[in-house]
């Protein structure tokens, strides 16, 4: 096992490290330096550390880059008079979204998993790739549209029944609104 040395501050040496695994742990504890001259030994891959954040700001960059490359091409696809390049666009926000929510629960878990994010920027891209078979148009075609055709009258009704208690929800809270206005101005009128 390698190590590299590094400053005290930024790691705690409270015992100390073999510098491989036959060597027996020593104690240095009686006789530690001063701080600014305390070295701990770390192994090798900490040092990916210090190129996190430049990874992280690269990642930034290239996902802000897709999506301004993405809104051009959207632009571009609306303005157009054909409907084909619409509906690649179309399939692939719609694999999107459902990519979204499954993401927005799976991402605890998801996120933990090393070279999580380049893995998602490398299916968005080929999600979006400009190839007549395109990673959104293969989802689409073999998992969601069958699921989709299969149960569209309970997507339906499923749908109605949230859009008829939603419109129930909003008439009672309007009506309780007024009620609690005209609560409120006839107290003000018996105050004065």
């Amino acid at each position: 096992m390698q190590f590299l040395q590094c400053p005290l501050e930024s790691v705690s040496c409270s015992e100390s490290v073999p510098i491989e695994p036959h060597v027996k742990m020593f104690n240095f504890t009686d006789a530690v330096p001063p701080v600014s001259t305390r070295i701990c030994l770390l192994p090798k891959w900490l040092g990916l550390v210090s190129v996190l954040p430049l990874i992280l700001v690269l990642i930034l960059v290239l996902v802000l880059v897709l999506v301004l490359v993405l809104v051009l091409v959207l632009i571009k696809a609306i303005e157009s008079a054909t409907k084909e390049d619409d509906t690649k666009w179309l399939t692939y926000w719609v694999v999107y979204g459902l990519f979204s929510v499954a993401e927005f629960f799976a991402d605890i878990f998801l996120s933990w998993f090393p070279f999580y994010y380049i893995g998602k920027c490398a299916f968005l891209v080929w999600c979006m790739a400009p190839t007549p078979s395109n990673g959104s148009d293969k989802i689409y075609n073999r998992i969601i549209r069958p699921f989709f055709l299969k149960n569209e009258g309970k997507i339906d009704d499923a749908m109605k029944n949230i859009k008829d208690k939603a419109t129930e929800a909003a008439d009672k809270f309007k009506d309780e609104a007024k009620k609690a206005t005209a609560n409120i101005m006839f107290e003000e009128k018996k105050s004065s």
